[in-house]
């Protein structure tokens, strides 16, 4: 049960990244063309510090 509870807060995390991605883009804050550059970052960068955090 303990596992199930820090699974879901992990995924609830990975959602709220999604969802603020979404969100910059459609307030035009970043541009489509920025993806590439975000995901490079997020994979090697943020979401090891999320899965050791």
């Amino acid at each position: 049960m303990q596992i199930s509870i820090i699974l879901l807060g992990k995924l609830i995390n990975f959602f709220i990244m999604i969802l603020l991605g979404f969100i910059l883009v459609n307030k035009n804050i970043l541009k489509s063309s920025d993806s590439r550059i975000l995901s490079i970052i997020v994979v090697y960068l943020v979401m090891p510090c999320a899965i050791i955090g």
